[in-house]
């Protein structure tokens, strides 16, 4: 609990303000000016505001601007911008008089990171959508508007909790539908890691807790593999004359669970958990810095065991957000950590600078002046003014095109002649069409790719050769909005199919194994008496009875989902004022429809045995079971009625002990 102590707050703020001066130490003493003028505009501002911890206002701007120039580097400008980001929509300063104050810079990106404060009807349109419009289209124009949000959203996330459930519950949507994807897109790796751990602490906290406690009790092991395998490679670098730094880096929490559940692997089988990096200080042009990587990367594999399919080199060819560097991973050849498997990350120190930072630091190296847009990113800022532009999209629309547009790399595909078709990652043969003209779009009813033949729906892939098929009977359709990726190609369907009145209203279905939901009316408390409501249980993730869950209000009907739901996360997103808190009642009379996903080697009475245990020892009824075998393996998924979560994992627990079924889980 937040104890006030006013005398202490001065001298910490007074203290965090000589730390922001001293990170300009090499500015001018004009711009040491107009930082410590706008700190004082926003004392102003937020005096005898505090926030819901009970600390100062004022702290948060003041530890965003921290955060944009000591981990981000960001100039002067930026660090204003971040002292005044809240200034304009929490207090009674405008955009005009911060213009005036300072300058139409400065205003520009003010403007740009104030919410929008149009007011909506929360049923057809999103406030929250409206506000990532703002931020994007001043993004265009100057990136140091997002890499500030980015700042603002992670401070936010490091004092989420003091915030109530239904704030928290939207800025942790919001984090995840449009911040972190954008924060890898930009390669802010740092960041990204950190909002997604962050954000796991709250939507999978005993999964997160096992995790780190995992983590914390393997840490000594850890460094003493790491400090023996560091020996020998640091002594023929120092041989060679190469300077270098060598840290540690332990994989994020979020993507130690990811690859648990992707991989189907336990924690002990999670081989990159921790990874080498070697830093190189070299002090020549790209060319040397490239040809010292090689060389430390010769000098790991001789000294370790290399297993070849592990090798990355993103040297020659960088990612598109800019990142550079060779990783690989080894293994010890002998003594007490024969077989071991060890990841090694090799850069210079400008490339990990990049790395860390992302856009931010080609500031720095000068590639392009702050704020300015790298020509990396030229083509993805085309693909966002087009999702902007789009005026015929709702507000779930608009954010599963932004979602789309953000997230993944990017594919590059060929036309018959040659022509290179950049799309997003699993684009589709229609997209494609699209790209090239709307009427080919309009007209496609196939391809050939590699000179065989596809349908429309068919996901390209880099390197395709993509000619498309057209027949003049062939017109767009509704399903067709399924299968685009792109905005360009959902336009022109959209409007097409407007135009001709056909299937003109577009019917949203969300994918489940189950046909309906199940009706509990009785079984939720809700924050507050809302008179006339029904509760539906969401079928896109069917909670059960000890999840934690979240109600959606849409008309005179509250939703619950899981919390980490998607579709939840989606539409918490976007429609924040939705949110309605909600938990479970005790009644262990009712249950609730759950899915089971299993999977293992076929043989005789397997399926008796599993319908056994769920039916017998534990006196479960099935709504539904589906299996399909082939090669001697299967692949099953079963639909059961449950009390709550405890009896669920008791469930899976037994079923997975039964002999030959290698995977269980809940879908």
């Amino acid at each position: 609990m937040y104890i006030i102590d006013e005398k202490k707050e001065r001298r910490e703020i007074l203290k965090k303000y000589r730390n922001l001066i001293h990170l300009v130490d090499n500015g001018t003493r004009e711009q040491k000016k107009q930082i410590k003028k706008a700190f004082i505009v926003a004392l102003n501002a937020h005096a005898g505001v505090r926030r819901k911890g009970g600390e100062p206002y004022i702290f948060h701007p003041m530890e965003v601007a921290r955060i944009a120039a000591e981990d981000l580097g960001l100039g002067y400008i930026s660090i204003i911008c971040a002292l005044l980001h809240d200034v304009v929509e929490d207090a009674e300063y405008t955009i005009e008089d911060i213009q005036n104050i300072f300058d139409e810079k400065v205003a520009y990106i003010v403007d740009g990171l104030t919410k929008a404060d149009h007011i909506y009807n929360e049923e057809t349109e999103s406030l929250q959508a409206d506000t990532f419009v703002k931020v994007l289209s001043t993004m265009t124009q100057d990136m140091r508007v997002i890499l500030i949000k980015f700042c603002d959203r992670l401070h936010n996330l490091r004092t989420i909790d003091s915030v109530p459930e239904t704030s928290r519950l939207r800025t942790i949507s919001e984090t995840q539908t449009l911040y972190i994807p954008l924060a890898e897109r930009l390669g802010l790796y740092q960041m990204k890691s950190e909002m997604e751990d962050l954000v796991t602490k709250y939507t999978d906290t005993t999964e997160y807790n096992k995790i780190k406690d995992l983590l914390d009790k393997t840490a000594d092991d850890r460094e003493e593999l790491l400090t023996d395998f560091i020996a020998p490679i640091k002594q023929e670098i120092d041989n060679r004359g190469l300077k270098a730094t060598y840290t540690s880096r332990v994989k994020s929490i979020t993507s130690i669970l990811r690859k648990m559940k992707n991989k189907d692997v336990s924690f002990d089988e999670v081989y990159d958990k921790f990874a080498i990096r070697i830093v190189l200080d070299t002090q020549g042009d790209k060319e040397e810095e490239h040809e010292a990587c090689l060389a430390v990367y010769n000098i790991v594999t001789k000294i370790y065991e290399d297993i070849p399919w592990r090798y990355r080199n993103w040297l020659s060819h960088p990612k598109d957000n800019g990142y550079e560097a060779l990783h690989t991973t080894v293994m010890f050849r002998e003594g007490k950590y024969r077989g071991k498997r060890v990841e090694v990350q090799i850069r210079s120190r400008r490339m990990d600078e990049i790395a860390e930072k992302g856009l931010a630091a080609h500031y720095k190296y000068k590639y392009i002046n702050e704020g300015e847009i790298n020509q990396n990113f030229d083509y993805w800022l085309t693909r966002i003014r087009e999702v902007l532009d789009n005026k015929s999209q709702n507000s779930i629309d608009f954010m599963k095109d932004l979602e789309i547009n953000i997230r993944g790399h990017d594919i590059v595909c060929f036309t018959p002649r040659g022509r290179a078709i950049r799309l997003p990652y699993e684009a589709t043969v229609l997209d494609f069409a699209f790209s090239v003209h709307s009427e080919l779009g309009l007209q496609c009813m196939g391809a050939k790719i590699n000179y065989k033949v596809y349908p429309i729906d068919h996901i390209l892939h880099s390197s395709d050769q993509v000619e498309i098929i057209t027949s003049s009977i062939s017109e767009p359709k509704s399903e067709w909005l399924k299968i685009v990726k792109t905005t360009k190609a959902r336009k022109a369907i959209t409007e097409y199919l407007t135009i001709n009145n056909k299937n003109n209203k577009v019917k949203k279905t969300e994918g489940s194994v189950y046909e309906e939901a199940k009706a509990n009316p009785d079984t939720i408390l809700i924050d507050k008496d809302i008179e006339n409501i029904q509760y539906h249980i969401a079928p896109c993730c069917n909670p059960v009875q000890g999840d934690d869950i979240v109600g959606l209000k849409k008309g005179n009907v509250i939703n619950i989902h899981r919390v980490n739901c998607s579709t939840a996360e989606r539409e918490m997103s976007v429609y924040g004022k939705r949110i309605i808190k909600a938990r479970w009642r005790n009644n262990e009379n009712v249950t609730f429809l759950a899915g089971i996903k299993i999977s293992g080697i076929d043989r005789k009475g397997l399926l008796q045995e599993i319908t056994g245990i769920i039916s017998q020892s534990w006196n479960v009824n099935m709504r539904e079971v589906s299996m399909k075998a082939a090669d001697g393996v299967f692949d099953g998924k079963l639909a059961v009625y449950i009390s709550d979560t405890n009896t669920l994992q008791k469930l899976i627990s037994d079923m997975e002990k039964i002999d030959g079924v290698t995977s269980v889980g809940r879908i």
